[in-house]
């Protein structure tokens, strides 16, 4: 299915991090081994790492429906966490007296912390953390969350243009991945792209559509 004419060209689609989407490959192997390790590991938690558009949210959301735990975007209050406490974008938090409080309460309560950020607390220097909480964050177990391989790679270009509800085929699937990007964010940035472009240039998602799309793109990054 396509979007109607009378529809903005350049519609925004929110991934909806459903679980039956992720998909496991060697890019992120080692980060569901781990996860599925819990709560037998000798660190507290673990934290994940990895570059934008790298899968993190998506590997949360894939490991609390298993577990019936939210996903916290904030720190939680201490009086109220579930069995396993996972953080998003904890890279990005300035409640660092949160922070350090809930870390109390978790150690205390023998409850497992799963974070995720873009870089490991290990190279967060001239943060602004206090230095208690940031040295919980480093007792964490590491993992970081690699570069999709070329089967990940397809299956993400899928899900990408089943969220905007558009079928393509595997020919099509093939063609680009052999051309674009290799990234998470090159997948999220394709797709968005060429989406507005055949809608622009009222063109079937082709490879002859690609092809030009590929070309026009050259000549704009050139």
């Amino acid at each position: 299915m396509r979007h109607s004419q009378g529809l903005l060209p350049f519609p925004r689609v929110l991934s909806t991090y459903r679980p039956e989407d992720f998909v496991i490959g060697r890019a992120n192997n080692d980060a569901v081994t781990m996860l599925c390790a819990l709560p037998h590991l000798p660190a507290p938690g673990i934290f994940i790492y990895g570059a934008a558009d790298s899968g993190k949210t998506h590997l949360l959301h894939w490991f609390a429906k298993k577990h019936g735990i939210p996903v916290f975007s904030n720190i939680p209050p201490p009086d109220a966490l579930p069995t396993i406490v996972a953080l998003d974008n904890l890279d990005s938090t300035q409640t660092t007296e949160a922070l350090y409080a809930l870390f109390l309460e978790t150690t205390g309560r023998k409850i497992p912390v799963i974070a995720a950020g873009r870089q490991p607390p290990s190279l967060w220097q001239g943060s602004t953390m206090l230095p208690d909480a940031l040295s919980r964050l480093k007792a964490l177990s590491t993992v970081e969350l690699l570069p999709p391989d070329e089967t990940l790679l397809a299956t993400l270009l899928v899900k990408l243009f089943a969220d905007r509800q558009i079928n393509v085929t595997p020919d099509l699937i093939t063609y680009m991945t052999t051309r674009m990007d290799r990234s998470y964010a090159g997948a999220t940035t394709l797709v968005a792209d060429f989406d507005a472009y055949t809608l622009q240039q009222h063109l079937p998602l082709t490879i002859p559509s690609a092809r030009h799309f590929f070309a026009t793109r050259k000549l704009v990054h050139a």
